[in-house]
């Protein structure tokens, strides 16, 4: 679904609440609670704790981090910073947005435990990285811009209402900052450390020196203070920062620890976190105010934040979304997350219960209640799984590679509790099974296609003379099946057991996921290896002939397309999902919940469809994937009292331009079904923007046209009974 943001209009600011979806959309099966980085946690009180991170994530518990909650909303933004001054009010600092990883200016606050959050209006653009707050009214945030203008700290002293900037002097990039009251504050920059002592009004540089290398800041009163870098810098002053010691955290033989936050619960104890080359986590302790630091955490997963509530009970957080929990002041630390973290391949679906997914390493899962639980085995015989196909609930088959360039077929007959080698081939790997009935299967060995007519115990050869490895098999019907590889499009119509080649106008092109919905329709997703560029292509005429399909913005890295009648369907790749419900004419973009390659997509219906990518992720959606923007929650809006169509800005524009729009009060409370689309100069639909039912209210919408010409452009927006239509002009 395509981003819609609902604006409001005060005396201040622009406001904006998103409300936050409990199982809507795509949300998170595998690993608990999720596996996105998370950049930062703090605690609220002491049970209930929040953390951000990567792709809009937002994570909560409300007793001290033994369980979490996903917070769901439609915002693809990397968090990096969560402050929160009670339990139910506290503000998120955005960096980057996940989908391109552009600057953005995003903070949003809450004011009932994380339930709604209003987006706050700054006023400023660049790159936020870090913010401290004093109080629910008054706090500061860093902005760091990459055209080498020096960064900036904005404040506010009415709870994000308005935003006053102050220039803190051209000294790099400033990464953190602390204070100690109100009017003492700390920052520490690339070139050395900054301080106020009226508010942020004034800033001096104190001490110069190259901090290129440090990454976190910590002063416990005005003298006593602490940074942090590579290599297990440590320096401390007590003197406000007028001189600096240097420290060091750990031993020499770990000196590639690198310090990401620091936190004290006196001037003696106090411990420092992070990690090294983003595999390895580490938390170290002083009880002697830093002059010495006690390895008491080593961990496979980089640690980028942590929080105490007290002395003993403490929070860390990292990449792969691990989770670690101690109250014993550091000496252990508890897993707070579940699941594992394989890269997730392919997912096969036999009910809207049973279910397989395999993975690398051998990974194979299994749920038996729509996702809830998984069950996994790690077979180490089994390196790497392309695909897996079960025929019932006992019968199944792993299709992949063994020991990099062997190709294997694996067979259970006991629902996965064990599996049988069928055969290996050397440099024949085998990528595609596919099944029309108990007895009759197909899978690809190498370049060759082989055909069992007894569930699997013996295979023949049907298609021998094959030149170029098979990625993908599909049959429509029991006759009827496709084949697909480098160049290669291959169809039966005689259940296998003769294949012919059907030319296609696409050279040095590699198709690799097929799906066919009957001998007629059917899509296929190709990979260009002189232009890098991925396209999909239909046939409506059962391979004869195909056209490409425009899929909307620049989405890149198609991985599989699935759809399960000749309207609905879905697209997946790197960071998207999209998903069509006119055979591929329009495509609506949903939200993947996940910063990586959605590797697979399996559908059992228009509505319950599951996803899996790296990290062990395993997503499902039970309303069809969409987020609908008829669930965001207005505050003190003032309905329109007639359609409007306003004029893009900025226009010209390159890449993108925001178009907004009124719905009026006519609609009387009631959605009206609103579609906003853009057409080339000669009139023909290139992309669809909007296409949902909206509540009265004023939106807008945004259009990324990087893998658009220069040239003239109309967009119209169509509801009942109203159309208007305006012209815009994209200048590259």
């Amino acid at each position: 679904m395509k981003k819609i943001t609902l604006l409001v209009f005060l005396s201040l600011s622009i406001f904006q609440t998103i409300n936050i979806y409990s199982q809507s959309g795509w949300f998170w099966q595998n690993p608990y609670p999720q596996s996105n980085v998370l950049t930062s946690v703090q605690f609220a009180s002491n049970n209930v704790v929040y953390s951000v991170g990567d792709w809009g994530t937002i994570l909560k518990s409300t007793n001290a981090g033994l369980n979490w909650m996903c917070l769901y909303n439609d915002y693809l933004i990397n968090f990096k910073t969560v402050y929160f001054l009670n339990e139910n009010t506290g503000y998120v600092i955005g960096g980057t947005r996940a989908s391109n990883y552009s600057d953005t200016a995003f903070i949003i606050k809450t004011t009932n435990g994380g339930t709604n959050w209003i987006i706050l209006n700054i006023g400023f653009t660049g790159r936020l990285t870090s913010a401290y707050f004093l109080n629910v009214n008054t706090g500061y945030v860093i902005v760091n811009y990459y055209n080498n203008l020096p960064g900036k700290i904005i404040k506010t002293t009415n709870g994000g209402d308005s935003w006053v900037q102050f220039s803190v002097g051209n000294y790099g990039v400033i990464k953190k900052l602390t204070f100690v009251n109100y009017n003492t504050g700390f920052i520490l920059s690339d070139s050395g450390i900054i301080k106020t002592n009226n508010g942020g009004v004034n800033w001096t540089f104190i001490k110069q020196d190259s901090l290129y290398y440090f990454n976190a800041i910590l002063f416990i009163n005005e003298n006593t203070g602490y940074i942090g870098g590579n290599e297990g810098r440590v320096r401390k002053t007590i003197n406000g920062g007028m001189n600096w010691d240097t420290l060091h955290a750990g031993s020499y033989s770990l000196n590639m620890f690198n310090i990401e936050s620091f936190y004290f619960s006196d001037v003696n104890t106090g411990f420092a976190a992070g990690g090294y080359n983003q595999q390895y986590g580490y938390i170290y302790k002083t009880t002697n105010a830093g002059v010495n630091w006690n390895l008491f955490l080593y961990d496979t997963s980089y640690i980028n934040s942590f929080s105490f509530i007290n002395s003993n009970t403490g929070i860390s957080v990292g990449f792969k979304g691990y989770i670690k929990y101690t109250n014993n002041g550091g000496i252990n630390w508890l897993n707070l997350t579940h699941g594992v973290r394989n890269d997730i391949k392919s997912l096969y679906f036999i009910n809207v219960n049973t279910g397989f997914a395999v993975g690398y390493w051998g990974l194979f899962m299994k749920t038996t209640n729509g996702g809830i639980s998984w069950a996994t085995k790690q077979y180490n015989n089994i390196t790497t799984p392309n695909d897996v196909y079960f025929i019932n609930n006992q019968t199944g088959f792993i299709a992949g590679d063994n020991q990099g360039n062997i190709g294997a077929l694996y067979r259970t007959s006991n629902g996965g509790d064990n599996w049988d080698l069928l055969f290996s081939l050397y440099d024949k790997p085998i990528r595609s099974i596919f099944f029309i009935n108990a007895s009759t299967g197909f899978c690809n060995i190498g370049p060759d296609i082989y055909k069992t007519t007894n569930a699997g115990l013996n295979w023949m050869s049907k298609y021998p003379s094959g030149t170029t490895n098979i990625f993908t098999i599909s049959f429509p019907n029991s006759n009827t099946g496709f084949a697909m590889g480098k160049n290669l499009l291959l169809k039966t119509t005689n259940t296998g057991e003769s294949w012919t080649s059907i030319p296609m106008n696409a050279t040095f092109v590699t198709f690799y996921s097929l799906c066919f919905i009957n001998a007629d329709i059917g899509y296929v997703v190709g990979h260009n290896s002189t232009n890098f560029i991925y396209s999909l292509y239909k046939t409506v005429n059962g391979g004869v002939n195909w056209t490409t399909i425009n899929i909307p913005q620049a989405y890149n890295g198609y991985s599989a397309v699935n759809f399960i009648n000749e309207n609905s369907g879905w697209l997946c790749g790197i960071n998207f999902i999209v998903k069509s419900t006119d055979g591929g004419s329009s495509w609506i973009s949903q939200n993947p919940r996940k910063s990586d390659y959605i590797s697979d997509i399996f559908a059992l219906n228009d509505s319950i469809a599951y996803a899996c990518s790296g990290i062990g992720a395993i997503l499902k959606t039970t309303d069809g994937g969409n987020m609908m923007i008829s669930n965001i929650k207005y505050i003190n809006y003032v309905v329109p009292e007639s359609y409007y169509l306003y004029q893009n800005y900025p226009n010209p524009f390159n890449p993108s331009t925001k178009i907004k729009f009124d719905i009026p009060s006519e609609a009387r409370g009631q959605k009206l079904e609103v579609r906003l689309v853009i057409y080339d100069i000669l009139g023909r639909e290139i992309t669809t923007l909007v296409n949902e039912q909206l509540k009265p209210g004023t939106y807008e919408t945004e259009w990324n046209a990087s893998n658009f010409s220069s040239g003239i452009y109309f967009y119209s927006i169509v509801t009942n009974g109203f159309t208007q239509t305006k012209k815009m002009v994209l200048l590259k």
